[in-house]
């Protein structure tokens, strides 16, 4: 029982405030301060870029690294409104994104503004109509197209990727893609001090759950774990 008492004391001692709301197991398994968040993400118009000015439309950042930064600068505040919860105890050493290129990816996008009309027109003459009749009536028949070739659009500031183009019976362009995602890894390392002295498991986890829960408040991420 006295073993029992040391070891919550100890849970307790080495992280007093941060606890998250969760029931702290009975003892705590230093996994260390630093971890991999891994997940994906919706690529934000500002978080993609576009070297052509041509080609870049508004919020759209003119180089990886611009837009590499602006990621990195969102998910930081993100990890900083959680310390800020909880008094600053948890010391932030660093936030990187790793792996540019691979584990993460920054998206140069050259989104279309494609027209909502389409552009194949064909005119038949109606069989029921002679030619040179006082009717004179032609056929407009909008024709169902697809193009080729996979292009992107944004809508509501996010990306979205279709592999072809699509008319309705009425002319119409219809947009069919879908969301597009691309792979996210961040490390996250914390200071050791006086109040945060290890992190468990526990933690780790409630961690990020509240980072996931904070990007998805302004930006879309899925499917994050640690490791």
């Amino acid at each position: 029982m006295f073993s029992y008492l040391i070891t919550l004391f100890l849970f307790f001692n080495t992280f007093p405030y941060v606890t998250y709301g969760c029931n702290a197991p009975p003892g705590c398994e230093d996994v260390g301060l630093t971890k991999d968040f891994v997940s994906e993400y919706s690529p934000h118009v500002q978080w993609t870029y576009q070297t052509d000015k041509s080609l870049r439309i508004s919020g759209q950042a003119s180089s990886e690294n611009e837009a590499q930064k602006k990621l990195s600068a969102d998910i930081k505040k993100v990890i900083d409104d959680i310390r800020g919860k909880y008094g600053g105890h948890l010391d932030l050493k660093s936030m990187e994104l790793l792996d540019i290129g691979s584990s993460t990816v920054i998206g140069e996008f050259h989104y279309v503004n494609f027209p909502s009309k389409c552009e194949l027109i064909e005119c038949t003459s109606d069989s029921r109509v002679s030619w040179g009749s006082e009717s004179d009536d032609l056929n407009v028949i909008l024709q169902s197209q697809s193009g080729s070739g996979k292009f992107y659009y944004a809508l509501d500031n996010y990306t979205y990727k279709s592999d072809e183009v699509q008319c309705d019976a009425n002319g119409n362009k219809k947009k069919n893609g879908v969301q597009e995602w691309l792979p996210l890894k961040i490390r996250i390392s914390f200071n050791k001090t006086p109040g945060v002295q290890k992190l468990c498991s526990v933690q780790w986890d409630e961690l990020m759950k509240q980072v996931l829960e904070g990007l998805n408040k302004n930006f879309r991420v899925r499917d994050m774990s640690w490791e």
